[in-house]
């Protein structure tokens, strides 16, 4: 498999922080030490692993610009996932409605109030989470990126 950049970009922005913040908040109605209740946090677990294994073992870097590329790419992503939500009676992304247990997206209201509090919380979510590869940045290049 060829690197790919800006896949990276996306994964970095969409995999660590919000993956955490799912484990904070869980959507899942099974306890421990029920299988899918493993299941769900080994899988959520892998997810930021994952992104700080390249960070760290690959040398990947992300860029500034990829904070608006990469929440531009997830909301193409989210039009078609939008549509198949409705199609299939799904809630790929959370885009048909909040999770039925209570999470953080339990606060963001509903109709068209939820999906603006969506793109708030998901710009603010990249923003944060590119606060630490800023600095890392910074820190190898000696100059702001």
């Amino acid at each position: 498999m060829k690197p790919n950049q800006k896949v990276f970009n996306l994964l970095f922005f969409i995999g660590l922080l919000p993956a955490i913040l799912s484990m904070v908040t869980p959507d899942i109605v099974y306890q421990f030490p029920h299988f899918r209740f493993l299941k769900y946090f080994l899988h959520h677990s892998a997810i930021p692993l994952s992104v700080l294994y390249f960070i760290l073992f690959e040398g990947y870097r992300v860029p500034r610009k990829a904070v608006i590329t990469s929440y531009l790419t997830l909301n193409v992503i989210a039009v078609p996932i939008f549509y198949l939500n409705r199609l299939l009676d799904t809630n790929f992304f959370f885009l048909a409605n909040p999770s039925e247990s209570e999470t953080l997206l339990s606060f963001f209201g509903s109709g068209i109030m939820y999906y603006i509090s969506l793109e708030v919380a998901s710009i603010i979510v990249f923003v944060i989470t590119y606060i630490p590869m800023g600095i890392l940045l910074k820190r190898e290049n000696g100059t702001t990126n």
